[in-house]
């Protein structure tokens, strides 16, 4: 009688291997990574990542204005990211476009384009994160953690 115990062997090594990957790779020092802190805030929100309104520039711009004009542009209320959806994409499919993964990446890279230029003519500039960084810093207020805006234009590159 012949028996598989290579393949039970696999098994349990493979299962062993998913539960650390899993765990490793959904757990931070605040709780699941993706959640934020506890489920509190999404990974774009966490204390690790700035929201992409942070790395627009417009010298003499308050961030009220600067956030009207990234919504005004197509961007999301918070500031965090596109909110184009499946319709959105749609609609910007040109009448030849196959609807699939191709075409609707297409459209996709066309909003973005779209956004970008609107962005671009507001007279915004993208920093990069070297700079991002060294403008804004991660403090917890009242409980919870917000971006502080410690410099308020661009430090110089021998900052």
């Amino acid at each position: 009688m012949e028996t598989n115990a290579g393949g039970a062997v696999m098994k349990r090594v493979l299962l062993a291997m998913f539960i650390i990957l899993f765990f490793n790779g959904c757990n931070g020092p605040e709780g699941a990574w993706y959640f934020g802190e506890k489920g509190e805030r999404s990974f774009f929100e966490s204390r690790h990542h700035k929201p992409n309104l942070y790395y627009l520039y417009k010298d003499g711009v308050s961030s009220e204005e600067k956030l009207k004009d990234w919504v005004a542009c197509g961007g999301d209320k918070k500031g965090i990211s596109f909110p184009w959806n499946e319709v959105d994409v749609k609609k910007e499919m040109r009448p030849n476009d196959i609807d699939n993964d191709h075409y609707r990446y297409l459209a996709f890279k066309r909003l973005q384009a779209k956004f970008a230029k609107c962005i671009k003519n507001k007279g915004y500039t993208r920093l990069p994160k070297e700079t991002v960084d060294k403008m804004y810093e991660s403090r917890k207020i009242d409980g919870k953690w917000q971006w502080v805006r410690i410099h308020s234009s661009p430090p110089s590159p021998n900052e």
